[in-house]
């Protein structure tokens, strides 16, 4: 199931930290924009494995072969993300897979997207938790800013996606971004939260890339352009609604392969979950 939900809360000067209950280095005064900013470490990126993987080899844009993947990633490497936080409320409940961000954690994700979808995986849940989406950006100084918030739409089983509204801002090329969905499993208790984040950012399309989505003419011929191009948030976004057989192949295929470059990064419960998403919206 995809449910859609569409900005409704204003933009809020307010620290991570403090409503998540977690420990973050304070919070720094905002300039003009009305944003809240928590310092960071300097950003470390991590060392990412290679593939195990022969399918890694990439091939030329939305071209695919028996030898290669069909995502094929860039491989850019992560860094220090915002503080997070572990709760229980589904967990407790038995609920396998968890809350998941469908992107990739591997590495650094990329868009050419100056408004992405956003795309999450909730399991069935007797309780509707209240659920929160956040945007943020890193600042050259280190530091975490929050852009846009939203905390007005309910807990939906399976997949959700957050397109970014019109009337905001569009986002800069060549910027990291995170973002996180956040279940408050008692909101009393911030520090119960289930937290998900993930790490992208917009690059410029490429010449060879607008010239292979040109010769596309099917959401699934052109999700498989993004895809061979590392382009997974444009991808998976257009295939999520899987309303062709070609399409439903298509998403479970990108979330396999997905699972396999986690599980090759060191990531294995993640994508043993990623797997079970694959299996139970095939």
């Amino acid at each position: 199931m995809v449910s859609l939900f569409s900005w409704t809360s204003p933009l809020a000067a307010v620290a991570i930290g403090s409503l998540l209950g977690v420990s973050i280095l304070p919070v720094q005064s905002a300039s003009a924009a009305p944003a809240a900013q928590l310092t960071a470490s300097p950003a470390t990126p991590q060392t990412i494995p290679p593939s195990k993987q022969a399918a890694d080899v990439p091939g030329t844009i939305g071209t695919e072969t028996t030898s290669t993947r069909i995502f094929q990633p860039r491989r850019q490497a992560t860094s220090n993300a915002p503080a997070t936080a572990t709760g229980s409320c589904l967990d407790d409940a038995g609920n396998t897979p968890g809350l998941i961000g469908l992107a990739p954690q591997f590495e650094m994700g990329v868009t050419v997207a100056t408004r992405p979808e956003f795309i999450r995986y909730l399991p069935a849940s007797a309780l509707a938790f209240p659920v929160e989406f956040r945007l943020l950006t890193l600042t050259d100084s280190g530091a975490f800013t929050l852009i846009h918030w939203d905390t007005e739409f309910e807990y939906a089983a399976g997949f959700m996606s957050y397109q970014m509204p019109e009337r905001l801002p569009a986002l800069e090329p060549d910027r990291r971004y995170y973002w996180q969905v956040i279940v408050k499993c008692n909101p009393s208790r911030p520090s119960q939260s289930l937290v998900t984040t993930a790490q992208f950012e917009v690059v410029s399309p490429s010449p060879a890339l607008n010239q292979a989505l040109a010769l596309a003419d099917t959401n699934a011929a052109l999700a498989r352009v993004y895809a061979s191009d590392g382009l997974w948030y444009d991808a998976f976004s257009l295939v999520l609604q899987g309303e062709t057989p070609e399409e439903q192949q298509l998403r479970t295929r990108l979330l396999q392969e997905l699972a396999a470059e986690e599980a090759n990064s060191g990531s294995l419960e993640l994508s043993v979950e990623l797997l079970q998403i694959a299996d139970a919206t095939d």
